[in-house]
């Protein structure tokens, strides 16, 4: 049986009496003992069997069963962020979600009904012992002028480069496709696995333009590509289209407004219609990657259809009929010499309707080109070759006629219309012309991998690659299309091979006196460009592959946007698939090494405590600030960082964000960058900067929830090339439990483990938080590297009676005392280090129902709050409560909340 709705503000009198309610469903072939199962919301038990009279039911197979709360024994009270959770007879956990920030008339219901580890989200329709249904995005927000065009675009000989906008984010966005959305004048970036990003931009310009939210498309292959706004004046109809390259599939979806509840994510199951080629379509298909689908849309409302690019083999561009949901070719790019002359990839397109014009983009060969209907060039192109090497998307301000090309990693460009061409095509005026790249277009088929990229020398003496061959009893893994054998010997014949840099092929058995060599394996082989034959030059954003025999590609790497003095690595030695990133180092014909974030920033005053912390009831609230994102960041830990008087706030999947604070508050913050963490589950915890003034070691920890783990870690500076990653397999020392204290833990769920961490690099030791089963704090000796119980909170009634969980930890070393945060009863603690409570605890009701993390300004003393999903609390220190702890002046006391049933 799975969780399958849960109704948090039930709406609806005639289903459990206007209660909140829990739906289940059996997802078997069989039927379910409800006798079996108990129902968790937090910690609070719940067995099915007591459900009056029902000891013996069963629940039958694709059956639903509504749990109401309205029963004196079914007494739950569900809110935003708590945990549902369903479990068997021997105690473990089958099912669980957490619930959303849901609202009134919202749902939490489970995406694909009834199938355990699909993703839950908030839905306008309750559907109690019934499928799920989703909303589909309302459209009702007018079109403004902004989005109309009034007159023809101009030929491209008229537009000259007039602004650049970089957008700062780590990872790289890596914007692939532009639309503009005539709703607010605002232009759609698509980025990496989905994301769109939203940005204003003002008509007389891209450089003030600002993020206004992140949207995530939901479906598909997450290969989003080109994008535009089909927008009807005669209809009024709206949809956002964009195409799936590697499904090679276009849709038209209903865009969420800013405004919506649920307004972050686009679910391309129920919000789009989705048209695809036909099967005899796609076996013509004779590319050999699933990279070279397609990659631009062009919409033409006027006339009910859209225009696709394909990126290679063919390069072909599209005509989708919208009435009859139907693909047909248009133009076969690939066999128009007047084409292929400018060309060798096809990565954007836009249309003109008044001129009826398409205005194509190339990444490779960096140049737009102009044509009519029958596919006849008009002028001369426009040359991009001296703003970026990746531009990927196109489109037009329809208003202004302004051009804009979106590149990756992060950048867009605008072009203004400076004069009229008119019928001349500018001819008399014409720029540079554009590059003719040499056209290599094989018909290659599908792979069986023996040998791998390693590591590619970009800003070198010698251009050098690194192969090594996967030997058959190797534990690597090959990456093989799984309908095909897995075929890997011990050598690789060099001869079998061939080497491409873009298009530009190099066969090995032209290596001099090697047609028959053999590279053995779990060994290296250089190729140098300083040969004859040799003589690749690659530069940042350039594709290196690997060919076999039958020319399938075995692998291939997109070099990053690398500078001198980095190689371009593969991360785990020899592995396909692996990512790659930048190395310090080049390790030709040897295993590849990554840097150790180096941390020579000087920790400043702001960063360095110079008496002691408060007592709680001397703190009053001062600020707060929300960080607007979509999807929201989950703020889970907060550190400080003394190097540049930061808060790293960490979220959901090891992302870090690293804020600028001042000293007088944090309503003037900013987000400086993104790191993100690699390694472990992703679902990091608890933070501290350990920060030692005698030896000036610095490092920052974290915690592992799900790993029971703690990482001590050489955290990037701001102006590392590398710095928006932390990779903790190099970068950091991890700590965890021994097998015997791992086989004490009683929680039976990952999610209840680790949460917070404190630093005392005075006494070289680390304090940490266990959430619960059992509520504890843990001591770690970072001398002998290891874990001792420090205090039993679910042991001591003091404690007991204020919290139920243990969520965050902060430490005064001058008073040595700690400071203990916890999410579900919304309070503080603060306890000397026997256990001791001190004063009264600060009380959080009144501002988060989802505090996290906690840490202080060690300067000021100033106490800050984190809390899910985007908020962060700054309270201040009003006056001395000395040895009297304030109780003369107490606060209205923290929340007594019984302890739950163990």
């Amino acid at each position: 049986m799975v969780i399958n709705e849960v109704a948090v503000y039930n709406n609806n009198i005639s289903v459990c009496n206007g209660t909140d309610w829990i739906e289940l469903y059996n997802e078997g072939s069989g039927p379910a003992l409800l006798a079996n199962y108990t129902v968790l919301v937090n910690d609070q038990e719940y067995d099915l069997s007591m459900q009056e009279g029902e000891e013996e039911m069963e629940l039958a197979a694709k059956e639903f069963l509504v749990v109401c709360s309205d029963d004196g024994y079914f007494d739950f009270l569900i809110e935003p962020y708590d945990i549902v959770s369903l479990a068997d007879e021997t105690g473990s956990i089958v099912s669980t979600t957490t619930v959303g920030n849901v609202t009134e008339g919202l749902s939490w219901s489970r995406r694909t009904n009834g199938t355990e580890g699909a993703f839950f989200e908030a839905s306008l329709q309750f559907t109690p012992a019934a499928t799920n249904v989703f909303p589909v995005h309302p459209t009702q927000v007018p079109w403004q002028s902004c989005g109309v065009q009034r007159k023809e675009y101009g030929y491209l000989c008229e537009y000259q480069f007039d602004s650049f906008v970089v957008f700062p984010m780590s990872p790289n966005p890596e914007f692939s496709a532009a639309a503009f959305d005539g709703r607010y004048c605002s232009l759609l970036l698509t980025g990496d696995e989905g994301f769109v990003f939203d940005f204003s931009i003002p008509l007389d310009g891209v450089s003030s333009s600002e993020l206004e939210r992140t949207v995530q498309i939901i479906g598909g292959s997450s290969d989003t590509e080109g994008s535009c706004f089909y927008y009807d004046e005669t209809t009024q109809e709206q949809k956002y289209v964009y195409v799936d390259e590697r499904e090679r599939t276009v849709s038209l979806c209903d865009f969420p407004t800013r405004d919506e509840q649920d307004g972050g994510f686009l679910y391309r199951d129920s919000n789009c219609t989705t048209i695809g080629l036909t099967e005899e379509q796609a076996l013509l298909q004779s590319s050999r990657s699933e990279n070279e689908g397609f990659e631009g849309v062009a919409c033409d409302p006027a006339n009910q259809r859209l225009f696709v690019v394909q990126e290679r083999r063919p390069m072909k561009i599209w005509l989708v009929d919208l009435v009859t949901e139907s693909f047909s070719e248009f133009l076969d790019v690939e066999g128009n010499s007047a084409w292929t002359d400018l060309v060798t990839d096809l990565t954007g397109i836009a249309y003109d309707p008044i001129r009826e014009a398409l205005y194509v983009l190339s990444q490779e060969s960096r140049v737009v080109v102009h044509s009519n209907l029958d596919g006849e060039i008009i002028g001369v192109p426009l040359d991009l070759r001296s703003y970026s090497s990746s531009v990927e998307g196109i489109t037009f301000y329809p208003e202004s006629g302004d051009l804009w090309i979106a590149s990756e990693p992060n950048r867009f460009f605008r072009f203004v219309r400076t004069r009229d061409g008119s019928d001349q095509f500018c001819n008399t005026v014409a720029p540079t012309t554009a590059p003719v790249p040499t056209t290599a277009s094989p018909t290659l088929p599908l792979p069986t991998p023996d040998m791998v990229i390693n590591e590619v020398a970009v800003y070198n003496n010698n251009k050098v690659f690194a192969m090594v061959p996967i030997g058959s009893n190797s534990t690597t893994k090959a990456v093989v299309l799984p309908f095909l054998p897995i075929t890997l010997s011990w050598s690789a014949l060099l001869a079998n091979y061939t080497v491409l840099v873009n298009d530009q092929e190099y066969d090995l058995s032209m290596q001099e006196g090697e047609e028959e060599m053999e590279l053995a394996a779990k060994e290296f082989l250089v190729v140098c460009s300083d040969d004859g034959y040799f003589d690749f030059l690659i530069e940042p954003y350039d594709i290196v592959s690997l060919a076999d025999e039958t020319g399938s590609i075995v692998s291939t790497t997109t070099v990053g946007n690398v500078t001198e003095g980095l190689s371009w690595s593969r991360r785990t030695n020899g592995t396909e698939g692996a990512f790659f990133e930048a190395s310090l180092q080049f390790t030709p014909a040897a295993t590849n090494v990554f840097p150790v974030h180096p941390t020579q920033v000087p920790w400043q005053s702001c960063g360095v405590q110079r008496k002691e912390y408060g007592y709680l009831c001397e703190y009053q609230f001062d600020s707060f600030v929300v960080f607007p994102m979509s999807p929201n960041p989950e703020f889970s830990a907060a550190a400080f960082d003394g190097r540049y008087c930061s808060l790293l706030l960490t979220g959901d999947e090891g992302f870090v964000f690293d804020f600028s604070i001042p000293l007088d508050g944090v309503s003037s913050s900013e987000l400086e960058r993104t790191v993100q963490i690699i390694g472990g589950s992703s679902d990091t915890e608890g933070s501290c900067f350990y920060y030692d003034e005698t030896t000036q070691e610095q490092k920052y920890v974290y915690v592992d929830e799900r790993e029971r783990t703690v990482s001590l870690c050489d955290f990037p500076t701001r102006d590392e090339q590398d710095g928006g990653f932390l990779y903790r397999d190099s970068n950091c020392t991890t700590i965890g439990l021994t097998e015997e204290q791992a086989l004490l833990q009683s929680s039976r769920s990952e999610n209840e483990g680790f949460e917070g961490v404190a630093c005392d690099p005075a006494n070289q030791r680390l304090f940490v938080v266990q959430e619960r089963r059992p509520m504890k704090i843990w001591l770690v000796d970072l001398v002998t590297e290891s874990f001792s119980e420090f205090l039993d909170v679910e042991g001591n009634s003091a404690w007991t009676d204020l919290v139920t969980d243990l969520t965050g930890i902060a430490y005064d070393p001058i008073r040595e005392a700690l400071y203990v945060l916890s999410q579900e009863s919304r309070v503080v603690v603060h306890s000397n280090l026997d256990g001791e409570i001190i004063g009264v605890p600060l009380d959080l009701r009144s501002y988060s129902s989802s505090v996290e993390g906690i840490t202080f300004y060690p300067e000021s003393g100033d106490l800050w709050i984190a809390s899910e999903p985007n908020r962060f609390f700054r309270f201040v220190r009003t006056m001395d409560g000395s040895d009297q702890f304030c109780n003369t002046v107490a606060p209205a006391s923290a929340p007594k909340i019984p302890v739950p049933a163990s």
